[in-house]
Order: structure tokens, then C-alpha cells, then sequence
């Protein structure tokens, strides 16, 4: 082995095995630079391409950002058109259903507002009818006990009265006194007999007259009663002296109570004795 290394060393001092040793790392220098040149240039190249498609990609991206600005600007313009819509729609039935209720409750309030009247109405009438009800019934009730007492009278007085009062029923007997002029021949009948007639007749005739003027009033004020009591002073503007009384004083008994036209200013004067 040794021997074979100092071969090998004496074999390097040749000068043959010098050059071609020389040649050798020349050419690989060479090679070394000229691959050393070839990868700078690839990087530079592989750089370049880098750069040019990053500069692609770059204008890609751009694209595609305005691209999705566009969309998405589109999208929510028509969202917001879409939604505008839908907002216009809900305004346009919101306001056909406040049209439509307000019509309800404007039908409502009429349809509340006639019953009401009607119920008014009824009201009215009921408390007419219970006032026509009370009247009849109190009249009738008054009715029968002036006709009863009517026809207490006797026949020789409803003879003389036949033109004037009827005695068949009280019926007759009260729609024949509420006329005025047979009132009105009743109260000159009594006014004429005054002295012909019994105490008992004329207090009678007296309370069935004042009934069926009373009556006859409720209907037709034309005419009231003259105010008279015993003790006024004796007027000959509205009293008559009975036959037996004084020339003057006081009045000390009502035979006959007068009464006078409203409008027309009559005056049936009344009859006292004084």
C-alpha cells in the first residue's frame, strides 16, 4: 500500500500528469462558470415568469373583485328594489285593510247608532204608551164613577139633557161631553136651573161638569175655570148674585163655577151667593 502511494506521488510530479491534471481542472472551472451563468439566467427567467404571472394574476384578481363589487351592487340594488316592492305592496293592503275596517266601523257605528235611535224610539214610545195607559186608566177609572153618578140623577134630568149628554154607557156618555158645545149647552142648562135644582142634582151635574171639562182640556186649552172660593170679595166682572143673595160683601157659597175663552176672552161668569 505504501509502495503504491510514493508510485502515485512520484507519478504526480511527471510533468505530463501535471498538465493533463491541469487540463482537467481548467475545463471543469469552465463547466463550474458555464453552469453557474446557465442557473442564474433560468432564475432571472423563472423570476421574470413569476413577476408576469403575478402581474396576471394580480389583474385577475382585480377583475374579480369588480366583477363581485358588480354582482353584489346588482344583488343588493335589486334586493333593495325587490324589498321596496314588497314594502309598497304591504302599504297597498294595509291601506285596503284600513279602508275596509274603517268602513266596518263606520257601518258598525250607524248600524249602533239606529238601533240606538230605535231603541230611543221605543223608549219613547213605551213611556207614551205608559203615560196614554196611566191616562186611560185613570180616565176610565174617573169615567165610570161620573157616569154612575150621571145616571144617579135621575130620568127626568137625562130627559131634559138627552140633546146633551147620553146615558146609554159611559162610553156615549163621555165622547158626547168632551164635545164643546154640548159643554157648553150643559154648563147653560145648570146656569138657567140653578135655582130649580136640588142640592143633591146640582152638586151632582156640578162634579160631572167639571170631569168632562177637565177632559176636554187635556186635548184643547181653549178655555180654563175662573178662580173663586168662599170669602173672596163679590166682582161682577166675573161673579153673578144667585136670586137670594145680597146686593153686595162677601161670597159665602160656589153655586156654579164660570169659566172663560183663552183666546177669544169669553166669559161664563160664575154663580155665588152672598
Amino acid at each position: 500500500m505504501t509502495g503504491y502511494v510514493e508510485k502515485l506521488l512520484t507519478g504526480l510530479e511527471d510533468e505530463r500528469v501535471k498538465a493533463k491534471i491541469r487540463s482537467i481542472v481548467g475545463e471543469t472551472s469552465e463547466s463550474s462558470g458555464l453552469v453557474e451563468k446557465q442557473t442564474e439566467e433560468q432564475k432571472c427567467a423563472y423570476e421574470k415568469q413569476l413577476m408576469e404571472q403575478k402581474v396576471v394574476y394580480e389583474e385577475q384578481l382585480k377583475r374579480l373583485r369588480q366583477a363581485y363589487a358588480a354582482e353584489k351592487e346588482a344583488i343588493q340594488r335589486e334586493w333593495e328594489e325587490t324589498l321596496e316592492r314588497q314594502k309598497e305592496d304591504y302599504r297597498r293592503e294595509l291601506k285596503v285593510l284600513n279602508e275596509d275596517v274603517r268602513q266596518q266601523r263606520e257601518a258598525m257605528r250607524c248600524k249602533i247608532q239606529a238601533e240606538q235611535e230605535k231603541a230611543q224610539k221605543l223608549a219613547q214610545a213605551a213611556e207614551q204608551m205608559q203615560e196614554r195607559l196611566a191616562f186611560y186608566e185613570n180616565s176610565y177609572r174617573d169615567l165610570d164613577s161620573m157616569y154612575r153618578l150621571y145616571c144617579s140623577l135621575g130620568a127626568e134630568l137625562h130627559q131634559k139633557l138627552d140633546r146633551v149628554l147620553c146615558a146609554d154607557n159611559a162610553e156615549l156618555f163621555l165622547a158626547w161631553g168632551v164635545q164643546w158645545e154640548n159643554l157648553e149647552a150643559l154648563w147653560d142648562f145648570m146656569s138657567y136651573s140653578v135655582r130649580d135644582l136640588d142640592e143633591a142634582a146640582r152638586e151632582g151635574l156640578c162634579q160631572v161638569f167639571d170631569y168632562l171639562f177637565e177632559t176636554y182640556r187635556k186635548v184643547n186649552d181653549n178655555y180654563e175655570r175662573l178662580e173663586v172660593q168662599v170669602g173672596d170679595e163679590f166682582d161682577e166682572d166675573i161673579h153673578t148674585r144667585s136670586a137670594s143673595s145680597a146686593v153686595g160683601g162677601v161670597i159665602t157659597k160656589i153655586l156654579l163655577r164660570g169659566y172663560r175663552g183663552i183666546h177669544n176672552g169669553k166669559i161664563k161668569k160664575s154663580i155665588v151667593l152672598i
